[in-house]
């Protein structure tokens, strides 16, 4: 009867140590830690052409401004 309940016990933890890991890993993929999402070339570039236009003045602004 002892060696069944230890059984139970032992068969308890793995399937619950599974259980963790199965959900970690699941959280781990939907917040984008292990696969981080593909951003495309084109769309980086644009965003990073939209940051270089809010901050770099142009001749016209320079004009308005004096």
């Amino acid at each position: 009867m002892k060696t069944i309940f230890t059984g139970l016990i032992f068969f308890s933890a793995i399937t619950s140590l599974i259980l963790v890991a199965i959900i970690y890993s699941v959280l781990l993929i939907r917040t984008n830690a292990i696969l981080p999402k593909i951003v495309d070339v084109d769309t980086q570039d644009d965003q990073q052409q939209e940051k270089n236009s809010d901050t770099e003045a142009t001749e016209d602004d320079i004009e308005n401004f004096s």
